[in-house]
């Protein structure tokens, strides 16, 4: 923006030549506002009630997903609980607690 042959553009051109630079910033900052939320690890394990009966879900898996936003992809990383034979457990961090989604 500060360069000679910039100067010289016509102030709607130089808007359109930030639009693009612009979404990338906030995308940037979107991204690392995600990874400073953390990928939902509450511990080794997750006890889930199952009915009347508690199911301890003790395999951990690190995954990754790709988020379309408006500023463009975002990756977040999560960690999902597990066991043979059960449904797979998914947390995402939030500011207090995290909220458990089912996959």
């Amino acid at each position: 923006m500060a360069s000679p042959s910039a100067l010289q553009l016509p102030l709607h051109l130089v808007e359109q030549q930030q639009d693009p630079k612009d979404r990338e910033v906030q995308r940037l900052l979107l991204q690392a506002h995600v990874r400073l939320r953390g990928a939902g690890d509450v511990g080794p394990a997750v006890a889930v009630a199952d009915g009347e009966s508690l199911t301890l879900l003790a395999h951990r898996r690190l995954q990754r997903r790709t988020l379309k936003t408006v500023f463009g992809p975002i990756h977040i990383d999560r960690i999902g609980y597990g066991d043979r034979g059960h449904q797979s457990a998914w947390f995402v961090s939030l500011p207090r607690s995290p909220v458990l989604e089912s996959t």
